[in-house]
């Protein structure tokens, strides 16, 4: 027994093929989408962590780093901030640390970066060395060195500190910077 379809019964399958067809084509274009964005943020990781790497080897030591002209020149936001924080612990006895910049709409400072640090250690801490960043009178942020026993100022610590704001102020973008990027 052969049912013959109605004209209209057709055109409806029809329209519904043609719907779940643009469905699995949006579906994969997201799918496809997706994985190009993750090789693309691979690829900008493994770029910040090079041109930090070369850096240092250019400049000898990881506070360095934050005087090189050439690192200065080309390193965007978010790779200053992984160098801030490994001058930070390489050149001191801290054992973490955090970076808090000033956010210009309301006078507040903001955790933008840390390392060795829980979030919630960032509320009460135990023992805190705090270095202000400041550069030609603007006052950018504050540096945090934490430690596990008494910790007293050090000549490394202010070195970094102004390497800190010299990279900070010089960055692009650093205005737009309101939320945590770099923790580890």
């Amino acid at each position: 027994m052969v049912h013959e379809l109605s004209a209209e019964t057709l055109h409806r399958l029809r329209r519904k093929a043609v719907a779940q067809r643009e469905s699995a084509l949006e579906q994969w274009t997201r799918v496809r989408a997706d994985r190009d964005q993750h090789l693309i943020d691979a690829e900008v990781r493994d770029a910040r962590r090079s041109l930090l790497e070369e850096a240092r080897l250019r400049a000898g030591d990881h506070a360095a780093v934050l005087f090189d002209a050439v690192f200065l020149a080309i390193a965007d936001l978010p790779t200053r901030l992984e160098a801030i924080l490994g001058a930070a612990l390489a050149a001191t006895d801290a054992t973490a640390c955090d970076l808090r910049l000033l956010d210009p709409h309301d006078g507040t400072l903001r955790v933008v970066a840390y390392r060795g640090l829980s979030p919630p250690a960032h509320r009460f801490p135990r023992d805190v060395a705090s270095y202000p960043l400041s550069l030609g009178g603007e006052v950018l942020g504050v540096l945090s060195l934490h430690n596990r026993r008494s910790h007293r100022p050090s000549r490394n610590a202010t070195l970094v500190a102004a390497g800190a704001a010299q990279a900070i102020a010089t960055a692009p973008a650093r205005r737009a910077l309101t939320a945590p990027v770099t923790s580890r």
